[in-house]
């Protein structure tokens, strides 16, 4: 995983002086840098953001930073919204009555072993909700488009996750400050100034087509670092995997549990 430290444009734009003898307009590379940010995906170099919003006319705005949504839930119920692929029944008018919803969760101990077995090495939780009755022509959805989201309620509050680029208070990106991804975003300014070097006749072709290289392998470790999980992280895969009782549905608490151990309760 990468490191939770930022550093800044500026200093990366140090390193490309000191290190290859150019010296590039910092707006110029913010511009290249958000560009090569969104490309590698890297969601550890993504800030993670919150917002309370009210919904009003079915709809909210978009967070003017989200790069990605990351989910919604209502803030009266907690629950969380599926994502739906329209909101067609919104215009369902003949549609009467009420629809209740009950979910199952697992939250709090189980007895699932023997006693004699004196295994206590794991804990399985079990609890109920039951979803606040909803017209037939309001549901716990939303879909995104047109830069607002738009639910399948008229009015309400919600809560919405999303992942933003992560700025400076004036506006320029912040960096993890992470060897290998601040290699890669190096290599990616850099690239991005041969370019334009290049079409200019300034630089031949097979410069170019070297410092690519060198790019496309520092992206790659940049990847392949924010995919490798520590040992904390690897502990929440281990209990999530083995598990003695699936977890049928954990959307409705945002997947809260999942990584809950399992304990083997003696009976």
């Amino acid at each position: 995983m990468l490191t939770s430290n930022y550093t800044t444009l500026d200093r990366i734009l140090e390193r490309v002086n000191s290190d290859y003898g150019f010296i590039i307009n910092r707006y110029e590379a913010a511009e290249w840098l958000w560009s090569i940010m969104g490309k590698l995906g890297i969601p550890a170099a993504l800030e993670s953001k919150y917002k309370d919003d009210s919904v009003v006319d079915y709809r909210t705005e978009l967070p003017i930073d989200c790069y990605k949504l990351e989910g919604i839930r209502d803030a009266k119920t907690g629950q969380a919204l599926d994502k739906s692929v329209n909101l067609f029944h919104r215009a369902n008018k003949s549609s009467t009555g009420t629809a209740t919803t009950t979910t199952t969760y697992f939250e709090g101990p189980t007895v699932v072993v023997d006693a004699r077995t004196h295994d206590d090495q794991a804990s399985t939780f079990v609890s109920s909700s039951t979803n606040t009755a909803l017209s037939a022509l309001e549901q716990m959805v939303y879909q995104e488009f047109g830069g607002n989201i738009h639910y399948g309620y008229k009015s309400g509050t919600v809560q919405i996750h999303y992942k933003a680029f992560p700025i400076e208070e004036d506006g320029m990106p912040k960096i993890p400050d992470d060897p290998q991804y601040v290699d890669a975003m190096l290599l990616g300014i850099l690239v991005k100034h041969l370019t334009k070097l290049m079409f200019k006749g300034q630089i031949s072709n097979q410069i170019l087509e070297k410092y690519e290289r060198e790019y496309m392998f520092a992206a790659g470790a940049a990847i392949g670092k924010s995919k490798m999980p520590d040992i904390d992280e690897m502990e929440s895969i281990k209990k999530m995997m083995q598990r003695l009782i699936p977890i049928q549905s954990q959307h409705i608490n945002n997947f809260s549990f999942s990584n809950s151990r399992e304990r083997l309760n003696k009976i």
